[in-house]
């Protein structure tokens, strides 16, 4: 049988824990303001449209994208050799500072 100082130390717990699930943002989320999911739900049907209409300008115009001068005389396919070398030195940069100057930072 349990003692009543430890029947009061379950109550406390439970209390607590309830106070802190109180707190959190997690259950607060499901009874947001009508308002609030309007633009959401606007901002959701927007970026879907964007990607609707990129698939489809892909589809449409790819090949004369790819193959034929877009700006200064350069096709689709060498931005997208330059953007991938970027992309890459970006990583290097970012593996080479996490390798060497960060541990240091640490000491």
């Amino acid at each position: 049988m349990r003692t009543r100082s430890q029947r009061r130390i379950r109550r406390l717990n439970a209390l607590k824990r309830r106070s802190w699930e109180d707190k959190m943002v997690i259950n607060k989320i499901s009874i947001l303001p009508t308002r609030m999911k309007l633009k959401e739900l606007l901002l959701v049907a927007g970026t879907w449209l964007l990607w609707l209409f990129t698939i489809l300008v892909l589809a449409t115009e790819g090949m004369a994208i790819l193959y034929e001068p877009i700006k200064f005389g350069w096709t689709g396919i060498e931005l997208l050799q330059i953007l991938a070398v970027v992309f890459l030195l970006q990583i290097l940069i970012s593996c080479i500072w996490s390798w060497f100057i960060l541990p240091k930072e640490r000491k």
